[in-house]
């Protein structure tokens, strides 16, 4: 039973921060593109749609919004890296940041503007583009926007 567990705790422990082999998000160039990925091509139409009170990452084309009070979900794209996307949240000093995660090539935030709060997680899908899905809520409805498991809803993650 021994001999088991020893190559099973090996293989978690060469998982921690699991991802391209040798880069680690604090070492990852905030503007590279991600190579291992294709290159991206045309940006999707987007669908023109407003979303109240959402803090979106720069350049993103929403492309679906479906409202569920109190909640609305956005789908979209960014022509910018998760690298990209969560450092332009961390730099706004107009948002308060509730959290962020970032793991290369996927990044998840909750930001908040005083009326609403934003939950983003972009995934890469080219080498300098990324899937958006937003959650965005009412200030006062937020306990129902979607919180990682390693983060303490309300403070900010290490």
């Amino acid at each position: 039973m021994g001999r088991r567990r020893a190559p099973l705790a090996a293989l978690l422990v060469a998982c921690l921060g699991c991802g391209p082999p040798g880069i680690s998000p604090l070492d990852a160039e905030p503007d590279a593109p991600l190579a291992a990925l294709p290159p991206c091509g045309d940006l999707p139409a987007g669908s023109g749609k407003e979303v109240l009170g959402a803090e979106l990452p720069e350049e993103a084309i929403v492309e679906d919004v479906t409202e569920e009070p109190p909640l609305i979900t956005v789908t979209g794209y960014a022509p910018r890296t998760p690298v990209q996307i969560r450092r332009d949240y961390a730099e706004r000093d107009d948002l308060e940041v509730f959290f962020i995660e970032d793991e290369i090539y996927e990044s998840e935030a909750m930001v908040g503007n005083g009326t609403h709060r934003t939950y983003v997680k972009a995934t890469a899908v080219c080498d300098r583009g990324s899937r958006l899905l937003m959650v965005v809520a009412p200030e006062l409805d937020a306990a129902g926007l979607p919180v990682p498991a390693t983060a303490s809803p309300g403070q900010p993650s290490p």
